[in-house]
């Protein structure tokens, strides 16, 4: 008797959980089903040599979130003087300046990720005659 009870009453709790708020769509906002983001992110110091020949610098963009088999893109562009000076300039009082168009070029300002991929590389060629002069012209910005 203790027996049939106690797997009726089990069943009864399954069929209650199922469809519950605490399946993972209803646990994890939409928003983060799909998370795109660049593997070490923020200020990244980088040493430019004196030279003629470009130098190139990989982004690694990485697709996670609670379900990373779905489409994704994003785009890729330069922050704005006003975005540097509230995020960096500001809060640790450096005087950063961005660099202008002409010093870098970017392999693609659109990455599209397909079902299977988890990440995408990005190059960046930057010109250091180009900084360098730019550096000469505003010696007290960083």
């Amino acid at each position: 008797m203790k027996i049939k009870t106690l797997l009726l009453t089990g069943l009864i709790v399954m069929i209650a959980c199922d469809e519950s708020k605490y399946d993972l769509e209803n646990i994890v906002p939409e928003a983060y089903h799909k998370i795109l983001y660049v593997n070490n992110s923020g200020k990244q110091e980088v040493t430019l040599y004196d030279i003629e020949d470009d130098y190139e610098y990989t982004l690694s963009i990485i697709q996670s979130g609670s379900e990373p088999d779905q489409t994704a893109s994003a785009n890729i562009r330069l922050l704005t003087q006003a975005e540097v000076d509230s995020r960096y300039s500001e809060p640790e009082a450096i005087d950063y300046q961005i660099i202008s168009e002409d010093s870098y070029s970017l392999e693609t300002t659109q990455v599209n990720f397909s079902v299977s991929d988890r990440y995408k590389l990005v190059t960046i060629a930057l010109e250091p005659q180009v900084i360098k002069a730019i550096l000469e012209n505003a010696p007290a910005t960083t």
